[in-house]
């Protein structure tokens, strides 16, 4: 999904637990020439910093508690009208009501 952003041209500001995953990612980019569209950040917190407000955070993980511990940890670096797109495979409703994310 962060390739494909980044060839449609949006700068992508990546952060993920495994730096395998990160480092695999990045040269992927590097070899089709999309290694200056993919910024790696250290953890949540530069993740948020390095964006402008408002902020969208995408991600799409397996459903369970990988998606709500995501947000869990994105949550204090976030304001009012910054949005979190969650194309997780989860019935939205089982996130929104569980976790009272929608403010």
């Amino acid at each position: 999904m962060s390739l494909l952003f980044a060839e449609l041209g949006l700068e992508v500001h990546l952060y993920d637990p495994s730096q395998a995953t990160i480092n695999s990612l990045l040269k992927t980019a590097e070899d089709t020439g999309l290694g200056g569209m993919l910024k790696s950040e250290k953890d949540y917190e530069a993740l948020c910093n390095s964006l402008r407000s408002p902020k969208v955070s995408f991600f799409s993980l397996p459903h369970g508690n990988v998606g709500d511990k995501t947000v869990d940890s994105l949550l204090p670096y976030l304001k009012e009208g910054d949005i979190i797109l969650d194309a997780s495979n989860e019935h939205y409703q089982s996130t929104v009501t569980a976790k009272n994310w929608h403010r």
